[in-house]
């Protein structure tokens, strides 16, 4: 692990940073009206470029401090990720075929290993490793897209735009399909072979499946730079997802009904000698706008909900939701502040053997305030604050004060 004093002069200059510009929108004079923030870049996911040629650079740095609970209080680490891209074809929203690879590196300490939670404080944190992230190919039509190749399924699936302000991962995606599998399933920051296709029915209506790897990369190698393997016993990963998007619309509103299993066997969560065929979970989600002002201002509020199968996952369900809003300061159009809540729940199986053992498992939930503010076009500021109750699901350790900031850069 990387470690440094609070006082380190990384995260020195970003508080800073932070707060100067957290005191500036109640000033003026800060923007220009010609001067527009680059769009936000989803750390470890995509980093579309449009037009027929493009190609991005992004660097995504986090310093965590820990001031309370956890598992080691007064404990500091820093995370790194560095990405680059190159988007080939026609733009996303134009028929033809396209292509779209990108190089990610991973670097840094553990937040884990400060907190001791479960649900993952950093969405990117991950092991130290230069990695062929995706690689892939997409037909597109007017009503219906084929992709395939090396593809992060969280690009597709799951998606609530409103969410991606939080720096929590179960924002990102429900903790449940994130401890899936051998590996985890194909998402950041190890991905697989995939297939997946997208139909549109109606002005908002869609239907999305795919057909993934069931062992994303190598599980004895996390450094592996590409690792594509198929047949075996690692069996696949089927994903589906019903949805109605209609975001764009007078009135914006997306609900969604998700599932997905795996065909390989598994050991039982609570007796290892047992092993089962397959497992399974679903999930739903939902976004909506609450209020838009007529200067742009906008209050949006989500909720996801997931729940997996118990024969052989620890984590059995989850809910995260929250609010998000952004341009209220005419001074800052870009600048957004995040409210969430993220509750993981252990299988009732495990509990009751845990009960046996004289252990009482407990919920653990996430609490997120989070700020970002666009000084530059294309830099992101980010001061973070998350209290964790129950780290790790556990009744022992104590609740975690997090404290954060991440600061993004695109090129």
């Amino acid at each position: 692990m990387i470690k440094s004093r609070p006082g380190s002069p990384f995260q020195v200059i970003l508080w800073v940073l932070s707060l100067q510009f957290l005191l500036s929108p109640l000033s003026s004079g800060v923007y220009g009206q010609d001067d527009v923030p680059a769009p936000d870049v989803h750390p470890g996911a995509v980093l579309d470029g449009g037009g027929l040629r493009a190609v991005r650079a992004a660097y995504v740095g986090e310093a965590f401090y820990n001031a309370a609970g956890g598992t080691e209080t007064g404990g500091t680490t820093h995370i790194h990720n560095l990405s680059i891209a190159l988007s080939i074809g026609p733009t996303e929203d134009g028929d033809g075929l396209s292509g779209y690879v990108q190089l990610l590196g991973t670097f840094g300490g553990s937040v884990g290993d400060l907190s001791g939670d479960a649900q993952g404080a950093s969405n990117i944190e991950a092991p130290d490793a230069l990695r062929l992230y995706e690689a892939w190919a997409e037909r597109r039509w007017r009503r219906a897209s084929l992709l395939l190749g090396l593809y992060d399924s969280n690009r597709d699936f799951q998606v609530i735009e409103s969410a991606g302000i939080f720096i929590n991962s179960s924002h990102g995606i429900t903790p449940e399909l994130a401890a899936s599998g051998r590996n985890g399933p194909s998402i950041f920051p190890v991905t697989s072979l995939a297939a997946r296709g997208t139909l549109q029915f109606g002005s908002t209506g869609y239907v999305r499946v795919a057909v993934l790897d069931g062992v994303p990369g190598n599980a004895g190698d996390e450094s592996s730079f590409v690792h594509l393997s198929l047949g075996g016993d690692d069996g696949a990963l089927l994903i589906g997802e019903v949805g109605i998007d209609a975001l764009s619309g007078s009135s914006p509103l997306k609900v969604a009904i998700g599932g997905w299993s795996y065909t390989a066997w598994f050991e039982d969560a609570v007796h290892p000698e047992i092993v089962h065929s397959g497992a399974y979970g679903f999930y739903l989600l939902g976004e909506t706008r609450l209020f838009e002002s007529a200067r742009g201002g906008q209050l949006n509020a989500f909720a996801r909900a997931g729940y997996a199968d118990e024969r052989v996952h620890s984590m059995a369900s989850s809910l995260a939701a929250g609010l998000a809003s952004s341009g209220f300061f005419p001074a800052r159009p870009e600048d957004q502040v995040g409210l969430g809540v993220a509750i993981v729940s252990q299988s009732q199986r495990l509990e009751r053997a845990s009960a046996v053992e004289g252990l009482h498992p407990r919920n653990e939930v996430a609490l997120e305030l989070t700020y970002q503010a666009s000084p530059l076009h294309n830099l992101q500021i980010q001061p973070d604050i998350q209290y964790i109750l129950h780290p790790g699901m556990s009744d022992t350790l104590s609740n975690c004060l997090l404290l954060a900031i991440r600061a993004n850069l695109t090129f």
